[in-house]
């Protein structure tokens, strides 16, 4: 008799720490709860006080991020006519150099005195100068 009321004292001691647990964990998400709504009023209380600042904000935000990309744009369409002309000066050179040894060729040819000769070579002295221009 004593075993068994012994027994149905640890009974009731284990479901009375169980019981307590359920409600302090029931408190627990209660207490969770009732701070989610309020961080969430919070917050809709801040958008509302702070929404023509952060509509400005957003706004200053968008034009510049614009003016960076045209910015951005511009750079790159300098750049590339900066490219374009160094690529021009190359071929020129190129072409220079071409039309300087042909030049030559014709100068030491066995035709060098003929006027034909002569007026190729004034022709292809006259491009030279206009290229380096």
């Amino acid at each position: 008799a004593q075993a068994e009321q012994s027994h149905h004292e640890r009974l009731v001691i284990e479901k009375s720490i169980i019981e307590k647990r359920e409600r302090e964990r029931s408190l627990f998400d209660l207490q969770i709860q009732q701070s989610l709504q309020d961080i969430s009023q919070i917050e809709q209380d801040y958008l509302q006080k702070h929404r023509d600042s952060i509509n400005h904000y957003e706004s200053t935000e968008r034009q510049l991020v614009d003016e960076l990309h045209e910015l951005d744009k511009q750079y790159k369409t300098q750049q590339e006519r900066v490219d374009a002309k160094q690529q021009r000066i190359a071929e020129t050179e190129s072409d220079i150099a071409t039309t300087q040894a042909m030049l030559n060729q014709i100068n030491q040819g066995e035709y060098a005195d003929r006027i034909e000769t002569l007026r190729t070579i004034r022709a292809y002295e006259t491009a030279l100068i206009h290229q380096s221009d």
